[in-house]
């Protein structure tokens, strides 16, 4: 690494040194708002066939969905969750098409809740799976996030860049050291400041359209706790099961499609 960069991670780690102290003298805690901004390919997953009706059907399926998510935090404990009233999918036609999708897809759990202890680094996450809600207890991730000099303003507030690469995808999140709490939307966490914004390959998948530094009402952050209480290594092997039973279904229909072909023939 170069003498002149060494010296601006330096500055960007003093800064952020000298910024965190005074912001937590009076930190109770507080609820962002985030916009979470979900792409679909459903080019890639139904392809493409010489049939002009279901080539138009994938063409105008929609593109992208967005839902507002909450989270909810003070110095030691963190909640994230769909705000309330509000749905994930609100879309008949995205609903339709991502059923559809699931014949092509391994089944994937949607993450209702997850509830953070900051001290401990201990994660439940509610989530649902094949119609099935599991309550999942396990550890708080860890990113291996390299600061850049990238700054954007979010509501306000100046925030710093960080980023990784994880498989063939490129994440940036940027972090407000102003709001003293190393946590963010999702399973995002470990900067020196609230992820205000997150982008995958140049994607806003998440953005803080409101932040509130009110402390959150009493009983606010409660741990989710409606459905089958299990661990992440027991989660795993559900869902490798189910992935079996999945493959087995899919082989299953392509030899029945095959034989009623060669009835047809």
């Amino acid at each position: 690494m170069g003498a002149i960069a060494s010296y601006r991670i330096v500055g960007i780690m003093l800064l952020l040194g000298a910024a965190l102290p005074a912001s937590a003298q009076d930190f109770k805690g507080g609820t962002v708002t985030y916009q979470q901004t979900t792409r679909y390919d459903f080019a890639g997953v139904f392809g493409e066939f010489d049939n002009p009706a279901h080539n138009d059907w994938v063409a105008t399926l929609p593109r992208k969905n967005e839902s507002i998510k909450l989270l909810l935090f003070t110095p030691e404990q963190a909640l994230f969750l769909q705000k309330p009233g509000t749905h994930e999918l609100d879309n008949p036609r995205l609903q339709m098409a991502l059923q559809k999708a699931d014949y092509f897809q391994p089944p994937q759990p949607l993450l209702l809740q997850m509830h953070t202890t900051l001290i401990s680094k201990k994660v439940i996450r509610q989530v649902e799976f094949m119609t099935r809600r599991f309550v999942v207890s396990g550890e708080m991730k860890t990113w291996p996030w390299r600061l850049t000099q990238k700054m954007i303003m979010v509501q306000g507030y100046t925030c710093m860049g960080a980023e990784l690469k994880q498989d063939d995808d490129v994440i940036t999140v940027y972090f407000c050291p102003e709001i003293p709490i190393s946590i963010g939307p999702a399973e995002y966490n470990g900067l020196p400041g609230l992820i205000m914004a997150v982008e995958v390959n140049g994607e806003t998948a998440f953005l803080a359209t409101k932040v509130d530094l009110s402390p959150p009402v009493r009983g606010g952050l409660a741990v989710p706790d409606k459905g089958k209480k299990i661990t992440v290594h027991d989660f795993k092997q559900i869902r490798k099961e189910k992935f079996k039973e999945w493959q087995m279904s899919r082989n299953t229909g392509k030899k029945v499609n095959s034989q009623i072909s060669k009835k047809g023939k």
